[in-house]
């Protein structure tokens, strides 16, 4: 995901969260939100109107199917620790129980 802004986008794109649990790994700009997702080696940052850059994360990822293949699971797994259906669920209870404490 090159893009050079996600302009009034708060959150991670839904497809790189489907990358990540399809073993596949993401490329996204060094931007917020996009630069939040990465916390381990399952992706790549690439600076924003990079093309040059773009191109050279893409081949290296592409000419190297061990290190696509471990950048998969170490994906897979984040995306088991975090983004869990009942890790979810909890952590939307914990939001809402916080928000009613504040009224």
């Amino acid at each position: 995901m090159p893009a050079d802004s996600l302009y009034a986008k708060m959150d991670i794109p839904l497809v790189l969260l489907e990358c990540l649990n399809e073993r596949v790994p993401i490329i996204v700009a060094d931007i917020d939100p996009l630069r939040e997702i990465l916390q381990d080696d399952y992706g790549v940052l690439v600076p924003p109107s990079h093309p040059d850059e773009l191109s050279r994360a893409i081949v290296e990822i592409l000419r190297d199917p061990q290190r696509r293949r471990r950048m998969g699971e170490i994906g897979r797994s984040h995306i088991e620790r975090a983004f869990d259906v009942s890790i979810m669920a909890r952590r939307y209870e914990q939001l809402y129980a916080e928000l009613l404490r504040k009224k």
